[in-house]
């Protein structure tokens, strides 16, 4: 197209653009290929469809309709011969740096309805026409535009008739386009649901590639929760440049951009028919490269869809542990006893870029103060009498490539802490006894049950440590905070110890689980799941309230915590919390324990029987 303008730009069609050869025939509608709408926009397809329904009117027979994308490129031409055909066809550019002032171009600058009358156009198959344009928007973003052309001694009222007319098809069609678009969206979730698979990574894309929905395993392969994913536009999410977009069906290693760090993951695009062989969208498979090397006898560690809970602030949790597992930075476990902080630890460690390595833990509340030096740093040969003659690995080098969880942190001795600093803060160990430097690559997680920043006031503990190491905190409410999650935890351990025991079809009433909700649960999961494991031992098929312990059926309901608040619990209570406390400090060791409560041996040993905390210390509760 040229222009007999002095001084007006031109500008190519897109060479991407294809166009029908129809334009010979009797029909007067000429448009580029629908490939190419729909990879421009979609959106326009729907446009021009609804269009159908006003081609029609007498109106339109009184000027050439016209189609263009955002950018002013004609995408298709209703011609009644206002314009020749070897002016305005397909793939013409009407922007106005193209063709000078026209309705379409100042459309496309301001995002305004606009009129251009004959005189005003500078290009000069123009002159003689009155243009008319109306912006297609889409949430505040052009996305196309309708014009028409008519001759400029028109009644001014085609004008304004053809206005209104093409508004109201544009408020149409986009209500077609969201209800096709839901449509198909359901065609692709039903799609997903009917072939769930969880063995691998997957996702379910629209045409433009959205993410539509996701599973499990594609969350943890990317770190990212489904709310954190469902909308976003895939390609935004690749780092490079990728075949994945050309419709290769072949699989490929694709680097994905998260808000943690990069993913590598090896992935598989197929597309979505409809039973018209309507292309819907993509279903996009994902395996996570960085398993591929894990040793298939190694011991099988908890990961995030094996944490039971659907309570709302335990699955807030969940999604910032499994946000931040992608990052090398250290975190901090806080949590009483029995909550699960090794768990949110192996979890972590799975869904990490350290989950091909060892995941080594240390409880260093279980070690003599003496030993805990040379079990996280080892010793050389001959460094003591006694050592084995080819020395010792410690925690840190068999970690190495993986993650060190550091389990109840707050017992670790003072004068161990500044090594264990200088450990973090050079990633070297020199083992006792020796004199070389062993590099380490490791990822530390630390869990404890007390109060760090209270053990810093009291000097029990050092600052400097507790911020090289709560560089990410995760804190574990209490099962008494998320009672909403007790019949499910019964349902799973019910299922894990009927199985084991030999009574598959065990069952609980809802008596039953009424009382195990009612209960404070000092000991939190750990206990319940203790209690659960009783009951499966002493009933025959469906536990009841009589089989549950004294200790949960002759409490009272839980105090309730007002927002902000702290709870206030019974003395009685506190009592019981306490002596539990001091028995794990020292592994059930009644008289360490009596003196740390400053109580004798046999006053401790009634108030255990009174709390009825025998069953409990036996189990591994005050372990």
């Amino acid at each position: 197209m040229t222009s007999s303008k002095t001084g007006v730009k031109k500008k190519k069609s897109p060479a991407t653009a294809s166009f029908n050869d129809s334009d010979q025939t009797t029909a007067c509608n000429r448009q580029c290929s629908n490939d190419y709408i729909l990879q421009k926009h979609p959106d326009l397809s729907y446009l021009i469809d609804s269009l159908d329904e006003i081609l029609q009117l007498d109106i339109v027979v009184r000027g050439d309709l016209i189609v263009t994308d955002d950018v002013g490129i004609v995408v298709f031409v209703r011609s009644n011969n206002f314009l020749s055909q070897s002016v305005l066809n397909p793939g013409v550019t009407l922007s106005s740096d193209s063709i000078g002032k026209n309705a379409v171009g100042h459309v496309i600058e301001t995002h305004v309805a606009s009129v251009v009358t004959a005189e005003e156009h500078e290009w000069e198959p123009l002159k003689k026409l009155n243009t008319l344009a109306v912006p297609v928007m889409k949430q505040d973003r052009l996305i196309g535009c309708v014009g028409f052309a008519t001759s400029y001694d028109s009644p001014s009222s085609v004008i304004t008739v053809a206005r209104t007319t093409i508004e109201t098809a544009i408020l149409a069609s986009s209500k077609m386009v969201e209800a096709r678009r839901t449509i198909e969206e359901l065609y692709i979730l039903r799609e997903f649901y009917q072939n769930l698979d969880n063995s691998i990574g997957v996702m379910m894309l629209d045409r433009n590639y959205r993410i539509l929905q996701t599973n499990r395993e594609a969350e943890f392969i990317l770190g990212l929760d489904r709310s954190d994913l469902c909308g976003r536009f895939l390609p935004d999410m690749i780092m490079g440049e990728c075949e994945l977009f050309t419709e290769s069906t072949n699989e490929q290693e694709v680097e994905f951009r998260t808000n943690y760090g990069r993913v590598k993951a090896r992935v598989k695009i197929q597309p979505i028919l409809h039973t018209d062989s309507t292309h819907l969208g993509w279903r996009l498979n994902l395996e996570d490269t960085d398993q591929e090397n894990l040793c298939p006898t190694a011991p099988r560690l908890c990961e995030f869809n094996h944490i039971v809970g659907r309570n709302a602030k335990f699955m807030r949790l969940i999604k910032l542990a499994r946000s931040i597992a992608r990052s090398p930075s250290n975190v901090l476990v806080t949590g009483e006893s029995g909550t699960g902080k090794e768990l949110f630890a192996q979890a972590v460690h799975c869904a990490s870029s350290y989950s091909k390595g060892p995941f080594v833990a240390i409880n260093c509340a279980a070690i003599p103060s003496e030993l805990i030096e040379t079990e996280l740093f080892g010793y050389a040969e001959g460094a003591f009498t006694g050592a084995k003659k080819q020395g010792y690995q410690g925690k840190f080098v068999q970690a190495d490539g993986g993650t060190l969880f550091l389990d109840e942190i707050g017992d670790m001795p003072l004068e161990l802490q500044s090594k264990l600093l200088r450990v973090l803060q050079e990633r070297v160990v020199v083992p006792v006894g020796g004199t070389k430097a062993i590099p380490v690559d490791i990822r530390i997680i630390s869990a404890t049950n007390q109060n760090l920043e209270g053990m810093i006031r009291e000097k029990r503990f050092r600052a400097d440590l507790f911020y090289r190491l709560n560089v990410i905190s995760l804190k574990i409410p209490p099962l008494r905070e998320r009672k909403d999650d007790i019949p499910l935890l019964v349902e799973h351990f019910l299922n894990i110890h009927a199985k084991r025991l030999g009574k598959e079809n065990c069952s609980i009433t809802e008596e039953a689980l009424e009382v195990l909700q009612g209960y404070n649960w000092p000991g939190n999961v750990r206990e319940l799941e203790n209690v659960v494991e009783m009951t499966v031992n002493i009933a025959d098929q469906v536990i009841d309230v009589k089989h549950l312990p004294d200790r949960i059926t002759n409490c009272k309901s839980s105090p309730e915590v007002k927002d902000g608040g702290e709870e206030v619990l019974p003395l009685d209570e506190i009592e019981k919390r306490e002596i539990l406390k001091a028995l794990k400090a020292y592994e059930g060791n009644i008289s360490q324990a009596a003196e740390a409560l400053n109580i004798g041996r046999t006053k401790l040993y009634r108030k255990i029987k009174k709390y009825n905390l025998v069953l409990l210390v036996e189990v591994g509760e005050g372990m």
